[in-house]
C-alpha cells in the first residue's frame, strides 16, 4: 500500500524544518514509554584542543531515575573509524591506530541552560580533541529505572563522528618549536643601593657600639631623700584637738566616737612624752607607767580622773550631759598644756 504524498508531506515537515534551521535531526520522537538516548553536537568548526561541549539527550516517561552517564570510560576506548571517513594520509591512518588516546573528557553535569522538560533530561559534556581529522564518539550506556519499577534497564546512545581540523594553514607546514626561556631584564639599581645602604647602617652601628664602650660609666648619683622635720608632740596634739572640736560628731550625737578620739590624743601626746606605746595600754596599765615616771601627783590624779571618765563614755554606754563634756574637754586641755616645750632662753649675744 502506498502512502499519499500529501501525509508524505506532512510527515517530512518536521525534517524539512529541522534542516533549514541548521539543527541536527534526532529522529522521531519516541512512542509513549520508550526511552531513547542520543549525543548532540553543537554547530561549527572545531580546531585542535578547542573545548567542545555535546550534549547526552534522554527522552524517557516522567519519574525515571537514570544513573549518572559514565562518559569517560566509553569514550576512552578505541571505536573503529566509520565507513565513510575521508582518506586523509598517514595523519588519518595514526589516528586510527591511537583510537581516542588523544581525547580527554573534562567536566560531565546536569544541563544547566534552558527551563526544565518532564520527560526529557540533559547532561553537558565538555571535551578536548588533541588529534586532527574525525573522529569517532563510541556510544554511551546509561542506567536507568522506571518509576515503580524494581529492575534496572539499560539505553544507549548511537556513535557519532565529530571533526577536528588542523591548526596549521597547509599539510606542508610543520609544528612550531617550543620557545626558549624568556629572561627578564635585570635591574641592578636598586639591588646596589639596598646593599649600600646595609653597609652604611652597620658601620654606624659599629661606630656607636666602640663610641659607647669606651665610654666610661658614671655611676648614677644617689637619691636625695628629703628630710622632714618631725612635728613636735604638743602642736600635733593641739592640732588634732582643734580639728576633733570643730568636728560634727557632737552635733550628730556621736559622742562616743567624739569620747574615743579625744582619749586617743590625750595617750599619744603622753606615750610621746614619755617614750611608751599609750594607745596599747589599757587606763589602769596607763597609769600604772606613769607613777613609775617623775610626775606630780595631781598630773597623774588628773589624767586618771580624764581617761576613767572617758572609758564610762565608751565602755559603760554612760551618756554624759553637755557641761561634763565640756568639763572632759578642759581636763584634756590641761593634760596637753604640760607637753609645752620651755621656752629657749637668749643667749648673751643676742638683743632682748
Amino acid at each position: 500500500m502506498r502512502c499519499p504524498p500529501r501525509v508524505m508531506i506532512v510527515l517530512a515537515a518536521p525534517v524539512i524544518g529541522m534542516l533549514l534551521a541548521g539543527l541536527p535531526f534526532a529522529g522521531p520522537p519516541a512512542a509513549a514509554g520508550e526511552v531513547t538516548a542520543r549525543i548532540e553536537i553543537p554547530q561549527g568548526e572545531f580546531t585542535v584542543g578547542d573545548p567542545i561541549e555535546l550534549k547526552l539527550i534522554v527522552t524517557h516517561p516522567p519519574g525515571a531515575v537514570f544513573d549518572y552517564p559514565d562518559v569517560a570510560g566509553p569514550f576512552g576506548r578505541p571505536a573503529p573509524a566509520p565507513a565513510t571517513t575521508p582518506a586523509l594520509g598517514s595523519a588519518t591512518s595514526a589516528m586510527s591506530a591511537e583510537g581516542v588516546a588523544s581525547l580527554m573528557v573534562e567536566e560531565v553535569k546536569p544541563f544547566e541552560g534552558g527551563e526544565p522538560v518532564v520527560g526529557r533530561t540533559v547532561w553537558s559534556i565538555r571535551m578536548r580533541v588533541f588529534a586532527p581529522g574525525p573522529r569517532v564518539l563510541p556510544a554511551v550506556t546509561l542506567g536507568y529505572r522506571l518509576a515503580g519499577a524494581s529492575e534496572r534497564t539499560e539505553v544507549s546512545t548511537d556513535p557519532v563522528t565529530i571533526t577536528v581540523a588542523s591548526v596549521l594553514t597547509s599539510k606542508q607546514e610543520d609544528a612550531a618549536d617550543i620557545k626558549g626561556q624568556w629572561l627578564l631584564p635585570r635591574h641592578w639599581g636598586p639591588w646596589l643601593m639596598g646593599g649600600a645602604l646595609a653597609l652604611a647602617a652597620a658601620a654606624l652601628a659599629i661606630y656607636l657600639w666602640r663610641r659607647l664602650r669606651r665610654k666610661p660609666r658614671i655611676p648614677p648619683a644617689p637619691a636625695i631623700t628629703p628630710v622632714i622635720a618631725a612635728e613636735p608632740a604638743y602642736d600635733r596634739a593641739l592640732r588634732e584637738l582643734a580639728s576633733l572640736l570643730a568636728s560634727t560628731l557632737l552635733a550628730q550625737g556621736r559622742v562616743k566616737e567624739f569620747h574615743v578620739a579625744l582619749s586617743e590624743i590625750v595617750k599619744r601626746l603622753i606615750g610621746s612624752l614619755h617614750g611608751f606605746d599609750a594607745l596599747d595600754r589599757t587606763t589602769e596599765e596607763l597609769l600604772a607607767d606613769l607613777r613609775r615616771q617623775d610626775l606630780l601627783s595631781g598630773l597623774r590624779e588628773e589624767t586618771g580622773q580624764f581617761l576613767r571618765a572617758a572609758d564610762l563614755v565608751k565602755f559603760a554606754k554612760h551618756h554624759p550631759a553637755r557641761a561634763e563634756i565640756d568639763h572632759t574637754v578642759d581636763a584634756a586641755r590641761r593634760i596637753i598644756e604640760t607637753g609645752r616645750p620651755a621656752p629657749v632662753a637668749a643667749g648673751p649675744g643676742l638683743a632682748a
